[in-house]
């Protein structure tokens, strides 16, 4: 595995070693074994403010009440973060496909909080495949593990 430090250290999280990495300006960063068929790993971060700190987003309950509009998992993470994490099915170029999210919440005192926005696109026939299944239980976990700066700015 490799470590990397989105947005200079926006995010830091893990991959494996031999994944390629494209981070565009704007647009986010992709993630992606280079293979015929592989999936894409997906990552982008949005910034809140709220206006004080009586409206500072639950983390917990914005994870829950994802998870729960599409059928899928909240995850309480440590350093007070929370996950959810869900799948959507589509079609794209005729071919069924199946996009894993994980959308991460972080609340950045006083009144400030993150998204992070983690997504894996697959052909929907690839996610019984056991090559596959073990991918996604690797990203399960390092996208659990990930970490944001503490501050608004970067980690450094």
């Amino acid at each position: 595995m490799r470590k990397v430090v989105y947005r200079g250290g926006l995010v830091v999280f893990s991959i494996p070693k031999h994944w390629d990495e494209e981070q565009g300006e704007d647009a986010g960063g992709m993630f992606f074994e280079n293979s015929k068929d592989s999936g894409t790993l997906r990552l982008s971060v949005m910034t809140f403010s709220a206006g004080d700190q009586s409206e500072m987003l639950e983390v917990d309950a914005e994870a829950r009440k994802k998870a729960k509009k599409y059928n899928g998992e909240a995850i309480i993470l440590d350093e007070g973060n929370a996950l959810a994490r869900y799948d959507k099915e589509n079609i794209e170029d005729g071919e069924r496909i199946t996009i894993r999210f994980w959308e991460m919440y972080n609340a950045v005192p006083p009144a400030s909080f993150r998204i992070a926005v983690f997504s894996y696109t697959l052909l929907s026939s690839q996610m019984t495949q056991a090559k596959y299944i073990e991918e996604l239980e690797m990203l399960d976990r390092e996208i659990a593990n990930a970490r944001f700066s503490t501050s608004l700015g970067t980690i450094g």
